[in-house]
């Protein structure tokens, strides 16, 4: 069976695609990223804020719960 053997330089594809087009992918893909994205500055600023009222447990649940957002991993 025949086949084809094809060159991309993905420079030239990632720079036509928006940032919004990659995560997209990205989420389809099941690919963790640690992008800056609308949602992890949402759950940084709560973190931000769990810490600065004084609710350290709050903030470390959120904070636990964004690194394993962020790193696609599970802690024990």
């Amino acid at each position: 069976m025949p086949y084809v053997n094809v060159y991309v330089d993905e420079r030239e594809v990632l720079e036509d695609l928006s940032n919004e087009l990659l995560v997209k992918e990205l989420r389809k893909r099941d690919v963790p990223f640690a992008a800056e994205t609308d949602d992890a500055t949402a759950d940084l600023d709560k973190i931000f804020y769990a810490f600065y009222y004084g609710k350290e447990t709050d903030a470390v649940q959120l904070m636990r719960k964004y690194v394993q957002d962020v790193t696609g991993r599970t802690l024990p």
